[in-house]
């Protein structure tokens, strides 16, 4: 990266960055890809002028379940509040909802805003959030995790770090999802997931017909430090760019 790509400010890195979990159940980077840890590849893109964003889902990771990972500060395991291994998220076999949302789920998602703020990370992209998830045609298929949601925000917040909500979120909770996020990613994915486009007309015209059911809902913008997220559409009219853009694909190791 040699030169400032236009008015970027997050470059985020898909859901391939992490496969694994540390010794306290949290996401943790490929050290394949990131043999050096995430902190070199933050600290390389801010002296670029970008900030580093990442993937999340919520609940409690079904890895370090079954690891009986200990939620970090304390002498409990995380298997302890997830009894019941109720899907945490949308993508099934991913994560579990925590059976309650006491001092000891707290403590675990501050001890992953610890560590993201050790990566240096600057954004969160939590996807798979409920209830809502899916598409137009397959709609609900996120559990409501909330609760979770609202946790990771509130620990995320002592760092500052932004969170963005994703994957065909409801519009009729828009005063509650302002409560727990800086912003959403409002339909599916703008990929046309063809070999000869990247993107089409139709798919780019899907979110901003549901931007309208956004808008009736008078809690976005400025005012409210909650935003609607087109997906890295870019305004040519203006010739603006998205602040964010995701890299699906790494291709040099850190």
């Amino acid at each position: 990266m040699k030169m400032r790509l236009p008015n970027y400010e997050y470059i985020n890195l898909d859901s391939g960055w992490c496969t694994d979990c540390d010794e306290y159940g949290r996401w943790a980077a490929r050290t394949d890809l990131f043999p050096n840890g995430l902190r070199t590849v933050s600290d390389y893109l801010k002296k670029n002028g970008h900030k580093l964003g990442i993937y999340l889902l919520p609940g409690i990771r079904k890895d370090a379940v079954n690891k009986r990972c200990k939620i970090k500060g304390t002498d409990r395991l995380l298997s302890e509040i997830v009894q019941d291994q109720k899907e945490g998220c949308g993508f099934e076999g991913t994560t579990f909802m925590p059976d309650v949302h006491n001092e000891y789920t707290k403590a675990y998602y501050e001890s992953i805003a610890d560590l993201l703020n050790e990566y240096g990370v600057s954004f969160v992209k939590l996807d798979a959030v409920g209830p809502g998830g899916g598409s137009e045609y397959y709609p609900y298929q996120s559990p409501d995790n909330r609760a979770c949601t609202r946790m990771l925000y509130n620990a995320l917040r002592k760092y500052n770090i932004w969170l963005e909500i994703s994957w065909y979120i409801d519009p009729s909770y828009a005063e509650e999802w302002v409560q727990m996020a800086n912003g959403a990613r409002v339909y599916v994915d703008i990929e046309s997931y063809s070999t000869k486009t990247m993107t089409s007309t139709h798919r780019v015209m899907q979110r901003i017909t549901s931007c309208e059911k956004w808008a009736a809902e008078s809690v976005i913008g400025s005012d409210y430090g909650f935003y609607v997220d087109l997906d890295a559409v870019l305004d040519l009219i203006q010739g603006r760019y998205p602040t964010s853009t995701w890299l699906g694909l790494i291709i040099k190791k850190f």
